[in-house]
């Protein structure tokens, strides 16, 4: 923690690395070298920092065990979620200001969903409140392609092992119930499909309002998840992808340790 890479003090450097990552003064490193009167050297402090809050990510567990989430969440849910081992996930966007000039990259990248070139990352939240983040991919994938392929139900289940069932509650975009099965004990709890013209009965009304209840908390996740304004920001076309792509996941990271949970 206090190993420094400039002649700056250590306090001085990870002073350097929040406001940079927050963004409340600064949101470029080459604007940050002005102030900090070295600007060769501020990328090397930024990364030394980054580096050192992902090693503390990857000690830190993904997940709470089921006694940590049962002991530490609200009661409330105690009454539908008593047994279950629940995560709520979601996916979200960080642009990119800019089109490349290599095709592949341009076409893997575009959304139609957010009409733009992005980058599309998942957030989890479990209910007594610990949040996270899953790495970046192409903006091209659907919510449902990301959420199959990117290793999260398998992670998850490594976590747990095969006696706890698993709860992953998603919005109506995704189509993953028969994945989540094959993948171990797991269920997905989502709102109902159906067609334009169908007339929902009482039980599915009240199903449908109670999941849209339970996951608002995590939209908030995705809020907090997004709240650097280097993130917010966007990717510009000289920007560092791994620095980007690795601020993601530790700025959701630290978000536990700056914030009330959401839950």
């Amino acid at each position: 923690m206090a190993k420094t890479v400039t002649k700056m003090t250590w306090f001085e450097e990870w002073f350097c690395y929040f406001k940079v990552v927050a963004g409340s003064a600064t949101t470029r490193l080459h604007d940050a070298g002005k102030r900090y009167g070295c600007v060769d050297k501020v990328k090397r402090v930024y990364r030394s920092k980054l580096s050192k809050v992902l090693q503390m990510r990857r000690r830190w567990p993904t997940y709470a065990t089921m006694e940590e989430d049962a002991a530490l969440r609200d009661p409330k849910w105690n009454a539908r979620y008593s047994d279950q081992f629940v995560i709520m996930w979601d996916n979200t966007n960080l642009n990119m200001n800019f089109k490349s000039s290599d095709s592949r990259f341009q076409y893997n990248t575009f959304s139609c969903y957010y009409n733009g070139n992005v980058g599309k990352g998942g957030v989890h939240v479990q209910l007594c409140g610990l949040l996270g983040s899953h790495e970046l991919w192409m903006g091209a994938l659907s919510d449902t392609e990301y959420f199959q392929r990117s290793g999260i139900l398998e992670q998850q289940m490594e976590f747990v092992g095969n006696c706890t069932p698993v709860t992953n509650i998603l919005d109506r975009g995704y189509r993953s119930v028969r994945t989540a099965m094959k993948a171990g004990n797991q269920n997905v709890l989502q709102p109902p499909f159906a067609p334009s013209d169908w007339k929902f009965n009482t039980h599915e009304i009240v199903s449908m309002a109670g999941i849209a209840a339970d996951r608002s908390g995590n939209e908030r996740a995705v809020k907090i998840c997004k709240s650097s304004s280097y993130l917010k920001r966007g990717l510009d076309q000289d920007q560092d992808t791994d620095n980007f792509a690795d601020t993601w996941l530790a700025w959701s990271f630290q978000t536990n340790f700056m914030y009330k949970r959401v839950l």
